[in-house]
């Protein structure tokens, strides 16, 4: 979504395309892409998702709200795919800030490789492969392509954060949050003399001890880990930058250690965490999460939802959570919408 919303956004406000189109567009890209991510996967992951596929998504997107027909629909997608990004997983959790680019310009040569696909500017039909398997070293599960296709979809298993920070933290965290509101000692993180987390191997790359950016905060387990324990919240304010260097949360990062968890069960409890802090008095606490809420086996509901999106944009845009809520039965053109989302109070 990160990439495919603003190009349909773009694509919507140029052509006057309705909301109700728009949001088609979005499901159908969002299936192409994660079916074509599911269908190529890597252990450990080499490159970045939005890095690779920021460019496929976005001229997924905006060839389906062009209604292309096969022939051009497969060009912009072998053509985007041509010029995906060779953006490196690690540096997200080194917290490099030219990983929050992969997206803007991802979406940009998604929409370009549109515009070129029906002048005939296109790739191969393996295109995909060459580049997810000779490129860049994936396997291949060709048989996912079209598993359960019209029966299944990609958008509705996807997952809400409610946690600002790296989904691959989120158990670590949820059980973190849950030993803080069990037992008031933990309210002074001074009394914490040791904290170990035992987690899936993607957690274990989340190692960076010393955070330089608020990027790499969001993508430290050590740093998501200490700075719950501190603020008893994991919001967007537990990751901003004045937590990198806030003493107390700099002092028990150093105090928090990463393990192989040992009991790594199928999908959706293949990300777990099991968090035991040892006080300084020698007693110890644990708790153990197995799949962090807000997937699909554990969705946040609508009432949740909303509320966030109203604290996300309540400052800014008063208007838009509750006009959001309607979108799905909307009949006006996208610029309508949109503008009435952003209106600023009279």
């Amino acid at each position: 979504g990160a990439y495919i919303i603003p190009a349909l956004m773009a694509e919507a406000e140029a052509s006057g395309a309705h909301t109700h189109d728009v949001i088609a567009s979005l499901a159908i890209a969002y299936e192409v892409t994660a079916r074509i991510a599911h269908a190529f996967p890597a252990q450990p992951l080499r490159v970045h998702p939005h890095a690779a596929f920021a460019p496929l998504g976005a001229a997924a997107g905006v060839a389906r709200l062009r209604g292309y027909n096969p022939t051009d629909f497969a060009a912009a997608l072998s053509s985007a795919m041509t010029m995906s990004h060779a953006g490196p997983y690690s540096h997200a959790p080194a917290g490099a800030l030219a990983r929050n680019a992969w997206t803007a310009t991802g979406a940009w040569t998604g929409y370009r490789a549109a515009d070129w696909a029906p002048l005939g500017i296109g790739g191969l039909a393996e295109t995909i492969f060459d580049v997810m398997v000779t490129c860049y070293g994936h396997d291949c599960l060709p048989e996912r392509l079209t598993s359960n296709l019209g029966t299944a979809w990609a958008i509705s298993s996807g997952y809400h954060k409610m946690i600002a920070c790296c989904q691959y933290a989120h158990s670590a965290v949820e059980a973190t949050l849950r030993l803080r509101a069990e037992d008031a000692a933990l309210v002074d993180p001074a009394n914490i003399a040791a904290i170990a987390v035992a987690t899936h191997p993607m957690g274990e790359t989340l190692a960076t001890r010393e955070p330089q950016t608020v990027l790499a905060g969001k993508f430290s387990m050590l740093h998501a880990v200490a700075a719950t324990a501190v603020y008893g919240s994991a919001g967007a304010s537990a990751f901003a930058r004045n937590s990198l260097s806030d003493p107390r949360v700099s002092a028990l990062r150093s105090r928090v250690r990463l393990l192989p968890h040992d009991d790594i069960k199928p999908w959706p409890n293949d990300r777990p965490a099991r968090v035991e802090i040892t006080f300084t008095d020698g007693r110890r606490i644990s708790a153990s999460i197995d799949s962090a809420r807000g997937g699909p086996d554990d969705p946040f509901d609508e009432a949740e939802l909303r509320a966030k999106i109203a604290a996300l944009t309540a400052d800014l845009y008063p208007a838009m959570a509750a006009r959001l809520a309607g979108l799905a039965a909307s009949r006006c053109r996208w610029a309508d919408d949109l503008l009435a989302m952003v209106a600023q109070p009279s």
